[in-house]
């Protein structure tokens, strides 16, 4: 199919049950409201398996490094500092020296919580 440069009205039905691209330019606000849609596609393969879902909790008493030593074997996907009073601590430095190991350094000691997951 060859691109064309159309005009539509404010509203347009699609009776056709092919794929139609649309580029809208200059780019306005638009909301689009699918009337009928086309045949459901065949379910696709199985993905991998997302592996064992863990998360492991560290306490720390008043210091400007925690070291946790979480054996996950990997990268956390996230670390949740929070104060000892349960507030989330944005700024802290959080670094992986490696799969095992998540270093959170403070610019002052602190008490609190530290969640990998």
């Amino acid at each position: 199919m060859t691109p064309s440069l159309v005009t539509l009205p404010a509203e347009v039905d699609v009776a056709a049950p092919e794929q139609i691209p649309v580029v809208v330019s200059p780019v306005a606000p638009a909301t689009v409201t699918v009337v009928q849609g086309g045949p459901r596609g065949a379910v696709g393969p199985q993905g991998p398996s997302g592996g064992e879902a863990s998360a492991k909790i560290f306490t720390f008493d008043d210091l400007d490094t925690w070291t946790c030593a979480h054996d996950l074997g990997r990268l956390p996907v996230t670390a949740i500092v929070y104060d000892a009073d349960g507030n989330i601590r944005p700024l802290a430095t959080v670094t992986n020296p490696d799969l095992n190991t998540t270093v959170v350094t403070f610019v002052l000691p602190l008490s609190g919580t530290v969640i990998l997951t």
